[in-house]
């Protein structure tokens, strides 16, 4: 009787498991989830959203390719030092102006070979009249992992 009450518990558990990680995958080929980074330093405050690309079941994607496309948007997104460097942020001085740093992005054009982000890096020193704002695309062939240049979307004269 324990036995079959053992076998019960087993296959219900195998199945509740199945359903639950059928649900979770995503029905379309390629999806993009938002990841955030709100971290304080010291002076310096960041807030990081940026894109995390996840494959569907059945995707058609070559799983390296989507791989190599999320390691450089990671890279771009979340390597704090940069923007230490970059934009002002000074965590070594104790009476440096508080800084402030939030990123963002939106998926202008997707298709199932192009994908296209823009991306907004915000920053603000206090002291400043106005924050610092950059902008910057990242458009890739879906097909191949690679960037597509900006000047291969234009014919020149």
């Amino acid at each position: 009787m324990l036995n079959l009450e053992k076998k019960k518990y087993l296959t219900l558990c195998l199945f509740f498991f199945t359903t639950l990680n059928l649900c979770s995958q995503s029905k379309e080929p390629l999806s993009i989830e938002t990841k955030k980074i709100d971290k304080k330093e010291k002076n310096c405050t960041y807030k990081i959203e940026y894109p995390i690309l996840k494959l569907g079941k059945n995707s058609k994607y070559d799983v390296n390719h989507i791989k190599s496309i999320g390691k450089i948007l990671i890279d771009d997104f979340t390597k704090l030092e940069i923007y230490d460097n970059e934009y002002e942020c000074n965590k070594n001085d104790k009476n440096a102006p508080s800084f402030s740093l939030n990123v963002g992005y939106e998926v202008k054009f997707k298709n199932e070979s192009i994908l296209s982000l823009y991306s907004t890096f915000s920053s603000f020193t206090d002291g400043n009249a106005h924050p610092n704002n950059i902008y910057k695309t990242y458009n890739f062939d879906l097909t191949t992992g690679k960037q597509i240049p900006f000047e291969s979307l234009f014919k020149t004269d």
